[in-house]
């Protein structure tokens, strides 16, 4: 026995070099970045380009996994708590050292003439007094962004290691906060997806045939509730996802056991001021995510905040005059952005950054440069195109999706009806009051449809997956919605236009909302990697009617999914 204790500790002794050799040969982690704001000294027409500039410079320079950008709600706040703007080489040092930072960018844009000049500064946080400058300049707006291009090229070539390439062989990158995606993969859902490898009849889920490989779709038992919208999160922190479910004055939590569904807590809202929308993010970094519940009446919002305590789920916002949603921002992650009624009106236009204060209130942290028409939940974005810039995603109050350019100039608009729901604001309750154009109602705005962004051919640029209620009323009957079947459809950009990847099949029902689920990755019995999610899908199967005895009943429905990818 001696002798064998021995061996290994010897065993040990001899590999231990080998070991400590292969941790030093790994690759140095990507450096961190911290996007300052562009002073601006040009007319306040250009403004718009201040904060587009800073974005897409900073999307550029994180490309491709050469750096990370750090939260921007987190610079903001700490810019917020300086006395002045850092304005010595020591004074960035600090201050990137404050944000766990390797790199601040900052620096200047200039109007001269008819064109624009842009001076940008690289501060090495570990080399005080030490900075780096570049230069850029575009004759007119059109030149803007080859020349944010160019200058991001010659930062990174400069300054920045290339990218590590993954080898085919390696196993797909974890996913994180920085990324914009999900950090957890949720077991049970693997293990089912891994089990559905094996064969068994094709799904019905997608047409068209060219993606033939999703398996094991069920749905869920039927739930007593008015569903009104869905996500989905790790609210407890334990790794594992939950789903949320809000009625028109009450939000369910559920953990899934297999294939049932468990509700762990619910909590009920006031009466006055229905639901219209739930998001969920860990924005204060406790390694639980926070669910969002955004409500209102006919005339303003009263939205809230609860969160998981350990043992069961509390209030930690209430009352709040804002509509809500945590949503992704180009360049920043997950941030919480808020829309206000006043003035008579039950939504104004404008967008705000919030932040959440420990006494229960929210801080507005700036406004977001966007069209004037858009809403808070009209929209989403996504590098459609690949170059690097952020287009958005809308669904018009006439069900049309359109691909707006970040200048706002519409790029395509569909001939189809997406995103449709019968969630709206404003307006008034009960029966159709007439017919009016559908395109725009004045006084009710309907909630579109989730839009939901992922990468679902492994191309490297995002799909759109999206709701397509099918009506069981004429469109042109007025302000009334009702729907009777949907489908849910994943398009991708073509170069000219959106175009169907796949879609569901018919399900019966109205549905009120779809998500996806955490990036999902395995190995099958063949020793083949891949990548998948589950699609999530609610839908209100019966409708609550006029009758005693009648109530809402809700479902939900789960299709897994695996990434393939179409070259088509």
């Amino acid at each position: 026995m001696k002798r064998l204790f021995l061996f290994f500790v010897l065993l040990f002794s001899a590999l231990l070099p080998f070991a400590t050799t292969a941790l030093a040969d790994q690759e140095p982690p990507p450096p961190r970045l911290g996007m300052l704001p562009l002073e601006l000294i040009a007319p306040q027409e250009v403004s718009y380009l201040q904060e587009g500039i800073r974005t897409m410079l900073g999307s550029r320079l994180a490309a491709g996994g050469r750096a990370v950008l750090v939260d921007r709600g987190r610079l903001t706040r700490e810019l917020a708590g300086l006395e002045q703007a850092p304005t010595e080489l020591e004074e960035f040092a600090a201050l990137g050292r404050q944000l766990e930072v390797d790199y601040l960018v900052g620096g200047v844009l200039t109007a001269v003439g008819g064109g624009l000049s842009l001076d940008i500064n690289v501060y090495e946080v570990g080399s005080e007094g030490k900075a780096h400058g570049f230069f850029a300049t575009a004759a007119d707006e059109d030149e803007v962004i080859p020349q944010v291009d160019q200058l991001a090229r010659e930062i990174l070539d400069s300054l920045f290691a290339p990218a590590p390439g993954p080898t085919p062989a390696q196993a797909p990158a974890p996913i994180t906060p920085e990324t914009g995606q999900p950090s957890y993969v949720a077991p049970h859902p693997q293990r089912q997806l891994l089990e559905s490898r094996a064969p068994r009849p094709s799904s019905s889920l997608i047409r068209p045939t060219t993606i033939d490989r999703l398996r094991g779709d069920f749905k869920s038992h039927d739930i007593s509730l008015d569903l009104q919208a869905m996500e989905t999160a790790d609210v407890t922190g334990d790794g594992e996802m939950e789903v949320i479910l809000a009625g028109r004055n009450r939000v369910e939590v559920y953990r899934r056991d297999q294939d049932r569904f468990v509700r762990m807590g619910t909590i009920n809202t006031l009466s006055r001021y229905p639901i219209h929308y739930l998001s969920a993010a860990d924005l204060n970094r406790n390694g639980r995510a926070e669910i969002y519940i955004s409500a209102a009446d006919l005339n303003r919002p009263n939205s809230l905040v609860i969160e998981w305590n350990g043992t069961d789920f509390v209030r930690t916002h209430d009352n709040l005059p804002w509509y809500l949603r945590a949503m992704r921002l180009p360049g920043e992650g997950m941030t919480l952005v808020g829309q206000q009624a006043g003035g008579g009106r039950f939504m104004v236009p404008g967008l705000h950054r919030l932040y959440p204060t420990a006494d229960g209130g929210l801080e507005e942290e700036g406004r977001l440069s966007l069209p004037g028409r858009l809403n808070l939940f009209d929209f989403a974005y996504a590098d459609l195109t690949g170059n690097g810039s952020d287009e958005i995603i809308t669904v018009t109050q006439g069900e049309r999706l359109e691909v707006l350019g970040a200048g706002g100039a519409r790029l395509w608009r569909s001939s189809l009806h997406y995103g449709g729901t019968t969630r709206h604001l404003g307006g008034q309750e009960g029966l159709d009051d007439g017919p009016v154009p559908h395109e725009v109602e004045a006084s009710k705005h309907y909630v579109p449809s989730r839009i939901v962004i992922r990468d679902v051919t492994n191309n490297g640029r995002p799909e759109v997956i999206i709701t397509q209620n099918h009506p069981s009323l004429s469109r042109a009957v007025g302000r009334l919605r009702s729907y009777a079947s949907g489908e849910i459809h994943a398009l991708r950009w073509d170069g000219a236009g959106m175009q169907e990847l796949w879609k569901t099949h018919e399900i019966e029902g109205y549905i009120a909302d779809v998500q996806l689920g955490p990036d999902l990755a395995a190995t099958d019995q063949d020793g083949q990697g891949w990548r998948g999610a589950e699609l999530y899908v609610g839908v209100v199967t019966k409708a609550g009617g006029f009758g005693l005895f009648s109530s809402p009943t809700s479902a939900i429905h789960v299709y897994p999914v695996e990434y393939l990818e179409n070259n088509e």
